[in-house]
């Protein structure tokens, strides 16, 4: 199945979802206009960032409960295609998960579940997909490195035992050190999409 051409409008998706009765929320990638996104107010009542009546942000660090599962939410990664992008147009810098970030996860306790963008650092799929010579820059892959190990602070400082994320485009699941972790492939595919309990494992 080929990526759809265009995505769907903020109205559209919203009217979709009006028509469903649905809502849906979604944690920050690496390509967000963070400009406008951050400039959004959280509502105090529920700790998200409504960007239209039916499409909430999940700020890093917020945390909600599904069932008896605690889910944490850290979006962010880091456009390895930085140097073909413009700041502010094409790329912000806010895309990088920084240490207050983690901070921010990992302070209010344990949780069960992390919904990420970028993967964690101990990933053995990952790191043998990425064994092979890369033709970007050593300095990108190098941030990009330094993002997932953010995001294996937060695994490690918060003891989930599920990770979600997407950033990498490759749908896989592994058991590491305990944690099992789901990646997700592209937009426009069919394993781009996985069905979760409320517990978080995988129909």
């Amino acid at each position: 199945m080929p990526r759809p051409a265009t995505l769907p409008s903020n109205a559209q998706l919203t009217a979709l979802l009006d028509d469903l009765d649905m809502s849906l929320w979604f944690v920050d990638g690496n390509h967000e206009d963070f400009d406008r996104l951050l400039e959004l107010p959280i509502d105090p009542s529920t700790g998200r960032r409504p960007v239209t009546s039916r499409i909430d942000h999940l700020p890093r660090g917020h945390r909600w409960q599904f069932g008896d599962t605690t889910w944490l939410a850290c979006g962010g990664a880091v456009s390895v295609d930085v140097a073909y992008r413009i700041p502010h147009v094409s790329w912000w810098p806010q895309e990088t998960i920084t240490d207050a970030d983690v901070a921010q996860c990992i302070d209010a306790g344990p949780a069960d579940v992390l919904l990420a963008h970028d993967a964690p650092w101990r990933s053995s799929t990952l790191r043998l997909r990425y064994a092979r010579p890369s033709s970007w820059p050593k300095e990108a892959l190098a941030r990009s490195d330094a993002s997932q190990r953010q995001i294996d602070a937060i695994v490690q400082g918060t003891m989930v035992s599920t990770v979600f994320h997407g950033h990498h485009h490759h749908r896989y699941t592994e058991h590491t050190d305990g944690v099992t972790i789901h990646g997700l492939g592209c937009d426009g595919l069919r394993d781009n999409v996985v069905l979760v309990g409320p517990d978080g494992a995988l129909f």
